[in-house]
Formats: structure tokens, C-alpha cells, sequence
């Protein structure tokens, strides 16, 4: 029988530990695309930043969220005790530096547990909760106050950790739970139905992809992953956050496809006079304007518009202001790079 050589047995240990920290990450971005707290999070904001392999103490992913407050992430496989003892290291040294401030918390997101740091994350949510606790639980937190002192922390940075310091079992790998939970919340809130899982792989490969680059995401580069992986969008004036801008977006779109049908289109119907409108092809280009001040007394008006930037239109009864801003605008509606005309 042939064995795995050390060498792949760890490559595949890192490939599962990035599509862990990735899987985390594509679920805090779901929930800041629903615009909802995150269930294992103490706040009751939604993410609005993320960061992954971060210039901080605590690295994997570290995510602002909408009240002010962060969450410093180490995500790992398991709770074993090489890395609760490397994540403790760098929670401290987060405390010592100010990084963590008050009302920010310090978590190990571990994909499976044991029944020892379960008993450990047991003990701190009681802590938390003022519940006294047992033998076995303030053995625990014991141990944990024993590290944060060997590490220099003072009685007050001892409590600060205490105070931040959480453990969560969330599996967001290929096919586990957390991969299910991020379908189900994306599915039909932010993105059609039955393209919910499509959209979590998407957000997974793409933090992957974030967390090689060291860079930042919030809300707006969130979408466009989605967009990259051409998924539809569902559009809700009254649903989640991505659906009510999606909804803004395509309402802003008809307006200015609307718009942008009046094109070159000389109103002669509104006259009321039995005439019927009709399109000049380049007549928008063609309007001329006089800028006061100008060296220029011949201007054409679009060239005027785009350099004022705001300016007032003024000129005899019926020399055409109206159907000149209207056609303006028309022309604008039509280049997404343009203004919206109001």
C-alpha cells in the first residue's frame, strides 16, 4: 500500500486551511450583503470592511462592522494545542498594542473542535452572560489568564482579552455546514433562486483571491465578485441590502433608458398644434451657447455643460431653454459614465 508523502499530506492540510479562512470570510461578506449581524458575532451590525492576511497581530481575517466595532479572526482547522497557543499569542500582543479596543472581540474560528476548547468557548460565552461558573469552566479560564500573564499582559489587559476573547465552530469548506448556511442566506435574498450556492463559491474564491493580494473588500466589491461570476440579482425595494440597491440600480437604469429616448428628438408635439415629434440626428451636439466672460462667444452648449459643471441657461421667451435642457440631459441619460439627469 502506497502512503502519502509528508510534503502532500501538508499541502493538502494548507489547501483545506485557505478554503477555511476564505469560506469565513465569503460568510461575513454574505451577511454584509444581506445588511444582517453576524449570528456568532457579539455585534448586532453588519460587516462592512474585510480584511484578510492583514499588517495586524491578528492576520487571517479582521472585519470592521457598521457600529465601529472589529473582529480579529484566526481560522483554523482545528483547536489543537500548537494553534490555540499561537492564537493566544497574537491576541495578546492585539491587546498590548491597542489594537483591540473596547467592545472589539478576538475569535479562533476553527472548522472542527475538541471537547476541551468547546468546554473553553463554553466558559467564556458564560463569562460573558455574568453566569458563575463551574469547576471545570473556571479551570479554563484559569489557563487562559495563566497565558495572557505569561505573554506580559497586566491584570488589566488580562481582562480586556477575557473580555474579547471567543472560540466558534464554523465550517465553511467545500460541502459542510457553513457552505450550506451562506447558500441559504444568499439564495433568493441577494442573488436569484437556486443560484445561492453558485454565489457562496463565488464569494470563497474571490477571498481566496483578496487574501493573496492583502487587500480590502466592503460591500461594493462584494457585488461585483457576484457580478464577475455573472449571477443574476434579486432586485427588492423592501429586501436585504444588495436587493434594495439592486433595485435602486435597475430604477436609475429605466430612468435613464427612458431618457435617453428623447435623444436628438425636437418636440414639436408639444406644441399642441397637430404636429408630431421628430429625431435631428446630431442636433444636441450642434447647440450653440454664449459663456459670459468667454473669449469664446460661440460655444457649443454640451462642451459648455461638461466643463462648468453647474451653470443657469437664460435667453429670450421661446428661444428654446427647455427643449435645449432636455436634450441635454437626454444625452447624458445615455452614458453611464454621465450624471443622472434630474
Amino acid at each position: 500500500m502506497r502512503t502519502a508523502k509528508r510534503g502532500a499530506l501538508g499541502g493538502a492540510s494548507n489547501e483545506a486551511g485557505a478554503s477555511h479562512r476564505a469560506g469565513v470570510a465569503a460568510l461575513l461578506a454574505a451577511y454584509g450583503l444581506l445588511g444582517e449581524p453576524v449570528p456568532w458575532l457579539r455585534s448586532d451590525a453588519p460587516p462592512v470592511l474585510l480584511r484578510m492576511e492583514a499588517d495586524l497581530h491578528v492576520d487571517d481575517v479582521v472585519v470592521d462592522l457598521g457600529d465601529g466595532t472589529r473582529a480579529f479572526i484566526q481560522a483554523k482547522l482545528s483547536a489543537g494545542r500548537k494553534a490555540f497557543k499561537d492564537t493566544v499569542d497574537q491576541w495578546c500582543r492585539a491587546v498590548a498594542s491597542g489594537e483591540c479596543k473596547q467592545g472589539d472581540e478576538l475569535l479562533l474560528v476553527v472548522a472542527r473542535s475538541t471537547a476541551t476548547y468547546q468546554s473553553l468557548a463554553d466558559a467564556l460565552v458564560s463569562r460573558r452572560d455574568g453566569a458563575s461558573p463551574t469547576a471545570a469552566a473556571a479551570g479554563h479560564l484559569q489557563q487562559l489568564r495563566r497565558l495572557a500573564v505569561g505573554h506580559g499582559l497586566d491584570a488589566s489587559g488580562t481582562q480586556r482579552l477575557l473580555d474579547a476573547a471567543a472560540i466558534r465552530v464554523v465550517d465553511a469548506r467545500d460541502n459542510n455546514p457553513g457552505e450550506a448556511l451562506g447558500s441559504a442566506c444568499l439564495n433568493a435574498a441577494v442573488v436569484s433562486a437556486g443560484h445561492g450556492q453558485a454565489a457562496f463559491r463565488a464569494l470563497r474564491a474571490a477571498a481566496r483571491t483578496q487574501a493573496e493580494q492583502r487587500s480590502s473588500s466592503y460591500q461594493g466589491i462584494w457585488r461585483s465578485w457576484l457580478t464577475d461570476a455573472h449571477l443574476p440579482f434579486t432586485a427588492d425595494a423592501s429586501g436585504s441590502a444588495a436587493a434594495r440597491l439592486e433595485a435602486g440600480e435597475q430604477a436609475i437604469k429605466r430612468y435613464r433608458a427612458q431618457w435617453a429616448q428623447t435623444q436628438d428628438v425636437l418636440p414639436l408635439a408639444d406644441l399642441g398644434l397637430g404636429l408630431t415629434s421628430m429625431t435631428v440626428p446630431g442636433m444636441t451636439k450642434n447647440l450653440r451657447a454664449t459663456s459670459p466672460g468667454s473669449e469664446n462667444k460661440d460655444d457649443k452648449l454640451v462642451d459648455a455643460v461638461r466643463r462648468q459643471g453647474r451653470l443657469f441657461l437664460v435667453g429670450r421667451p421661446g428661444a428654446g431653454k427647455t427643449v435645449a435642457s432636455r436634450l441635454i440631459a437626454a444625452r447624458w441619460a445615455a452614458n453611464d459614465r454621465a450624471p443622472v439627469p434630474v
